[in-house]
């Protein structure tokens, strides 16, 4: 398959200290693939001290997935979750093009989430240390995740438009839960 967009909300990130006790901003971050700024930001004063790992949001907590909750910026309008269909937010638009298994033509696809029940929940062990103000943590995702674990997902046979079904929403976004790792 190839990509053509690919862009996503982060929220509800976290660390967890080694003792449980959590560190965790309501900050929400949008991520475009096509733009490189947004693949780096910034959470301010976070505690020195040992951490297990870290949580974090694909999408937007219910209190925060309504329509108007994120300032009218172009790309939150260009996020927005039809009214019709609930209102809110895309947590994740995937898109791109493949080659089914029958055919030489290209076909497109779109992997939309949105809705509450969508919500990708993720957390991920790795442990760290933070000595100082200024530390990075590097996250990776594997865009191959999205369509193979824990559910094989085909676009050929399972269908390659899912905004709005709520079951197929859900096995892309129980996906999600391992996209990511630590670098």
């Amino acid at each position: 398959y190839s990509v053509s967009k690919f862009e996503y909300f982060v929220s509800n990130i976290g660390l967890t200290k080694q003792d449980e006790s959590v560190f965790s901003t309501t900050d929400v971050y949008h991520v475009k693939a096509s733009d490189p700024s947004t693949e780096t930001f910034l959470i301010d004063s976070i505690p020195p001290g040992d951490y297990s790992g870290l949580f974090l949001n694909i999408g937007l907590n219910p209190d925060q997935n309504k329509t108007g909750y994120l300032p009218n910026t172009t790309e939150n309008l260009n996020m927005a979750w039809p009214e019709p269909m609930g209102g809110g937010y895309h947590f994740l638009k995937f898109e791109g093009h493949f080659q089914d298994d029958s055919s030489t033509d290209l076909i497109g696809f779109a992997m939309h989430l949105g809705n509450n029940e969508s919500l990708v929940a993720l957390h991920i062990e790795h442990p760290f240390i933070i000595e100082h103000s200024v530390y990075d943590i590097d996250l990776e995702m594997n865009l191959n995740e999205w369509f193979r674990t824990p559910n094989l997902y085909s676009l050929s046979s399972d269908n390659n438009y899912i905004m709005g079904d709520t079951t197929l929403m859900s096995l892309i976004a129980e996906n999600g839960k391992d996209v990511f790792s630590i670098q």
